[in-house]
C-alpha cells in the first residue's frame, strides 16, 4: 500500500450524467420537504423502505444531508454513520484538491484491493444493520 501526494488540476472535471443525478436528487429532497411541511405529514423518500417496509443501506441520507445543512454534524452521523464520514472524507479530498491544486492516491496491489473491498462490505454490512435498528 503506498499513499502518494500527486499534483491535479484543481477542479476536477464532473461527468454531465452525475451533476445531472445530484441536481434531480436536490430538486427531490427539496420539493419533498416543501411538500411534508406543507401538509403536516412525514414523507417516505426511499422507494425500498416504502415497498418492503426495511430501510435500504443508505437510508436516512436524506435526512443526514438536511441536519448536516443546519449545521448538526452529530445528528447527520446519527442517521447514516458510514455513509456521511464517506462524503465527509470526500468532502475534505476535494477542498484539498481545490485549495493545493493537489490529490491523495491510495496504490493498493490487488490483494491489498480485495482485502479493503471485504473491509468495505463488512462496515456496510455494520451500517445497513445500524441503521435497521436504530434509523429505520
Amino acid at each position: 500500500m503506498r499513499l502518494e501526494w500527486s499534483k491535479v488540476s484543481r477542479w476536477p472535471a464532473a461527468p454531465w450524467w452525475a451533476v445531472g443525478v445530484v441536481g434531480l436528487w436536490l430538486a427531490l429532497v427539496a420539493g419533498v420537504e416543501i411538500l411534508s411541511r406543507a401538509s403536516g405529514l412525514a414523507a417516505e423518500t426511499c422507494l425500498v423502505k416504502r415497498l418492503t417496509g426495511y430501510p435500504c443501506p443508505t437510508c436516512g441520507l436524506t435526512r443526514a444531508a438536511l441536519a448536516a445543512a443546519r449545521l448538526e454534524p452529530l445528528r447527520a452521523l446519527g442517521y447514516n454513520p458510514l455513509f456521511v464520514s464517506l462524503g465527509a472524507a470526500l468532502g475534505a479530498a476535494l477542498l484539498l484538491r481545490v485549495v493545493f491544486g493537489r490529490a491523495v492516491r491510495l496504490n493498493l496491489s490487488r490483494r491489498e484491493g480485495h482485502v479493503a473491498l471485504a473491509a468495505f462490505l463488512a462496515l456496510l454490512a455494520a451500517d445497513w444493520a445500524y441503521v435497521m435498528c436504530f434509523v429505520g
